[in-house]
């Protein structure tokens, strides 16, 4: 069922412009899904408390069509033939995980529907496509400033990874990070995989016990936040003192979750609220206010998401699909929550990389790193 946000009852009459969002409400990451329309709907309401988006010598609101994608890509193609072919939307927002994002991104490109994915990182979503376009970094820039910063800054020489052999995500931050960490003169010494759908695969321990036998300094554990609690636990429960290395996937990890047994652990992420620029700011005091909470990446992504929607629509005065396609190619230096957002590689920006640290049972900003 769709869920329709965005009308005014005094401007019902305004012509709307209707974007698809699809979110995982289902599935392994609730969370994430829940912060991706909590942020757009705290884009759109002041556009349309003014009247709607200016489209040439017209204001049109924007109407919300939200798709839970189950968390699985065929929910999410589903979703995205849904919102294309019965809610004749004119671009869709999401989906936000790589594994959903990528067969949607190809529905985009074959119906010529722009698409704006806020939070996938794998280079498959936006790869050799002209309507796919992201606002986060992708897995390659993320990997390899994670596998610089074991290799010079934490001077480890032997790592470690245990991933989900199944996800685009996990499997692209793990190959990446094995190159980079080795040209950077580091050893692998231990690579172990795992299948989600293998009941035996609920408990880590086996594949621990290998690693554990290795003496790592570092543990790249690229995968979801549901399966690091367990993995964390049962690596210390085994003795193992590495460092746990992760990825933006951690964001979604909550601050009643980060144990002790996470302490000290680092992972790539897209911004850290406490070193904002001041016009970022009011975006984190309003989602604080009005969700009584801070706002984690999944939403500060999807916020900007909307902003490059918006400013795109502008650029072109129009909002027809072509009209959005050609006003997102066309922003360079969108000065956006998570930093400055531009299109000069396709769908993909060039942004800063925040490293964040688990301490305290809080994420501690460590690092920005600008793309070189």
């Amino acid at each position: 069922m769709s869920l329709v946000f965005g009308s005014c009852q005094r401007s019902r009459s305004l012509p709307e412009i209707r974007v698809g969002l699809i979110v995982s409400l289902s599935g392994d990451i609730p969370e994430v899904g829940q912060a991706t329309i909590n942020a757009a709907q705290m884009a759109v309401r002041p556009i349309n408390e003014m009247g709607g988006l200016q489209t040439g010598k017209q204001r049109r609101l924007i109407k919300l069509v939200i798709e839970d994608s189950l968390d699985t890509p065929q929910g999410a193609v589903a979703s995205a033939q849904k919102l294309i072919n019965q809610e004749d939307v004119a671009v869709i927002v999401g989906p936000q995980a790589s594994r959903n994002a990528i067969p949607v991104a190809e529905v985009a490109e074959a119906t010529q529907i722009p698409l704006i994915s806020p939070w996938s990182t794998n280079p498959a979503t936006t790869a050799n496509k002209r309507y796919a376009f992201r606002v986060p970094f992708t897995d390659l820039a993320a990997a390899q400033v994670i596998a610089q910063f074991a290799r010079k800054d934490l001077q480890a020489t032997k790592a470690a990874l245990l991933y989900d052999i199944t996800r685009p995500h996990n499997t692209t931050s793990a190959d990446v990070f094995k190159q980079a960490f080795r040209t950077l003169g580091g050893e692998i010494v231990a690579d172990e995989t795992y299948t989600p759908d293998n009941p035996a695969d609920n408990n880590f321990i086996q594949y621990l016990t290998r690693i554990r036998e290795q003496n790592p300094q570092i543990l790249y554990l690229p995968n979801y936040s549901n399966e690091i609690l367990v993995q964390a636990e049962q690596a210390r429960e085994l003795g193992i003192e590495a460092i746990f290395l992760g990825t933006d996937a951690w964001v979604t990890l909550s601050s009643e979750q980060l144990s002790d047994d996470l302490e000290g652990s680092i992972f790539t992420s897209h911004y850290a609220p406490d070193i904002l620029e001041p016009e970022a700011r009011g975006f984190v005091e309003h989602y604080r206010e009005r969700y009584d909470e801070v706002p984690n990446d999944v939403a500060a992504l999807t916020y900007d998401a909307f902003g490059l929607l918006f400013q795109a629509i502008q650029n072109q005065g129009k909002a027809d699909p072509e009209a959005i396609r050609e006003g997102l190619v066309s922003i360079k230096d969108y000065r956006g929550v998570t930093g400055t957002i531009g299109y000069q590689r396709g769908g993909d920006p060039v942004k800063s990389v925040v490293l964040l640290k688990i301490q305290g049972g809080q994420f501690k900003f460590e690092r920005l790193v600008n793309p070189s």
